[in-house]
């Protein structure tokens, strides 16, 4: 293992073995002037605000799967226009909690793409946010007069589904090379990244929201995101790895 403990350099690196093997050296960032004191078994060890915060993150994540889960139920079951444009405006103003726990744990792998990650990834929530509660202003006092012309802040789902779904695909990248996060996260973000740029061209395209182009696509991203955010927010909850330290996977 080789510990530089230059107080003075930007970063102090510590390359080990790791879990998976020789094959996949670790690269693990600690924080400026820790030296090896500060560093526990080859990762950074975490402050009590990143455990908290992880915590708080998870609890946020079991939020926005129950969110995703009634709204679905709301909008396909019940057909209450009120409850679903509610669920729509809760769950992913939550997201964003999870959504800066990855970053943490994003940003030391690729800064840059870390990044934009979670700039579009929270450009997408809130914009999915702001339609629910467009909505639901609607509901609770109807205009005089209605339009047909797609919502201003998020027409046809740019931010919801196209803005998020390119997100997912950064993160599927970034988290294939991460060390510590479930092995399904990389996968299945890219799937479902797939699945919502899909859903908002054929939003854009296919006028007719009852057409099969649009419902299925919506209906796969309808079920996975919130057994997604239910798994994350599982995960952040036991505090599996520290949020101040990643790897990268050669």
């Amino acid at each position: 293992m080789i510990r530089p403990t230059n107080g003075d350099a930007s970063w102090n690196i510590a390359v080990s073995a790791g879990r998976l093997g020789d094959r996949y050296p670790r690269l693990v960032w600690g924080e400026p002037g820790m030296g090896v004191q500060g560093m526990q078994g080859g990762i950074a060890a975490a402050e009590p605000s990143d455990i908290a915060f992880d915590r708080l993150a998870g609890w946020a994540g079991i939020g926005t799967a129950i969110a995703g889960a009634a709204y679905a139920v709301s909008f396909v079951v019940l057909k209450n226009n009120e409850l679903s444009a509610l669920f729509l405006l809760i769950g992913p103003f939550l997201s964003t909690l999870v959504l800066v726990a990855l970053y943490n744990r994003f940003r030391t792998v690729n800064s840059g793409l870390s990044l934009w990650f979670l700039l579009l990834a929270t450009v997408g929530a809130i914009g999915a946010g702001v339609h629910g509660g467009f909505d639901l202003a609607n509901q609770l006092h109807p205009p005089a007069t209605t339009s047909d012309l797609p919502n201003s802040i998020d027409p046809r789902g740019l931010l919801t589904f196209g803005a998020s779904g390119m997100a997912l695909l950064a993160a599927a990248w970034l988290a294939g090379r991460t060390i510590g996060l479930p092995t399904w996260v990389e996968p299945v973000a890219a799937v479902l990244g797939v699945v919502l740029v899909v859903t908002y061209l054929a939003r854009l395209i296919v006028l007719d929201a009852n057409s099969p182009a649009v419902l299925l696509p919506a209906l796969v991203a309808g079920v996975m995101s919130p057994l997604v955010y239910l798994g994350l927010g599982l995960w952040l909850i036991r505090g599996v790895m520290p949020g101040a330290s990643a790897a990268i996977r050669r």
